[in-house]
């Protein structure tokens, strides 16, 4: 039972949306440096559950940040991020583990000439690589207002001219849900999806590794299975 309520009250957490006194969190490990990135509308307590097991289970100095992923637009996200990297002086090697949004704005970040950092590996939970087919959808809709610049970058149309295409893809793998517990977008997205992202959009040529599992799209961090696949890649 008390698990239960440990599961419930974790996956209520990663629901949390972007508070601007938010500030990166760290757990400090003696091994590898995990960055962890979010997703549109969410907080860094959504990759929490990730950062704990690969700081608890495999001794990883984890390492969240987050981004206001409604106001800010694709450019200066990138920019953000980039100066907290820097300002956390990871000059080395760094693994990223991200969610949804957080892996288009990695192809933000290895697009960059100026970092410092190289990356080791990094791990993408369903990325909309080909853009949202939600967003296309939205775009067109009473609801607009609640994407703030996303759509500026996010549209199918849009993110081949706005996202630099995706760099080092021998060092990524993808990791797409089919469970689609979120009928209500079944009607714009392809027979094969995660109730927000389609799984044909995350796959790009060249990826180390690509896998398609029977996880939803919004709580994919807490799965353990995909925990466990993360920490071996």
């Amino acid at each position: 039972m008390k698990e239960r309520y440990q599961d419930w009250v974790e996956k209520v957490k990663i629901l949390t949306p972007p508070l601007p006194w938010h500030k990166y969190s760290i757990r400090e490990g003696k091994g590898d440096v995990v960055v962890l990135l979010h997703g549109l509308w969410r907080s860094r307590e959504a990759m929490e559950p990730m950062a704990k097991y690969l700081n608890e289970e495999k001794g990883m100095r984890t390492i969240c940040i987050p981004y206001d992923s409604v106001l800010d637009d694709f450019d200066l996200i990138v920019t953000k991020i980039g100066e907290q990297l820097e300002e956390l002086e990871l000059t080395g090697p760094i693994h990223f583990v991200t969610h949804s949004l957080g892996g288009v704005i990695l192809s933000g970040l290895l697009a960059s000439e100026t970092r410092s950092w190289h990356l080791a590996k990094a791990v993408m939970l369903a990325p909309p690589l080909k853009g949202s087919q939600i967003i296309d959808w939205l775009c067109d809709s009473p609801f607009r207002f609640v994407l703030g610049a996303a759509p500026e970058y996010l549209q199918t149309a849009k993110i081949g001219k706005r996202v630099p295409t995706l760099q080092q893809q021998e060092r990524i793998a993808v990791i797409m849900g089919k469970s689609n517990k979120l009928k209500l977008f079944s009607l714009f997205l392809d027979e094969h999806n995660d109730g927000i992202v389609s799984v044909d959009d995350g796959r790009v040529d060249g990826l180390a590794e690509f896998h398609v599992e029977d996880v939803d799209h919004t709580f994919i961090t807490v799965d353990k299975k995909i925990q466990q696949r993360c920490a071996e890649f």
